[in-house]
């Protein structure tokens, strides 16, 4: 799986619309660093999702998923993602894995 992301990378196939969104909000990819990543933190019941336009009249919307130990911290992390998003959300929600 590792050699496939790999590969992909150097392609230039791994770019993501985020990727792209980058250069006029640039909290996007901070916000993706600090999401803790459900492939690595499996013990977590929680996962959360948001999706939406990042503002800055982009025409590209944003996705983030991240998984934690309970409800609340992930209704935590869901409610200061949306915050930073000046266009519209499609989906902000925390469930069961």
């Amino acid at each position: 799986m590792k050699m496939i992301a790999l590969v992909l990378a150097v392609l230039g196939a791994a770019a993501t619309p985020a990727a792209a969104t980058d250069v006029f909000n640039p909290w996007v990819a901070q916000v993706k660093r600090a999401t803790p990543d459900c492939r690595e933190f499996q013990e977590f019941a929680y996962i959360g999702r948001v999706a939406g336009y990042p503002g800055n009249d982009s025409p590209r919307s944003v996705s983030f998923v991240g998984c934690f130990p309970t409800v609340a911290q992930c209704h935590r992390w869901g409610d200061l993602v949306s915050g930073r998003m000046n266009g519209r959300i499609i989906l902000a929600r925390c469930g069961l894995r």
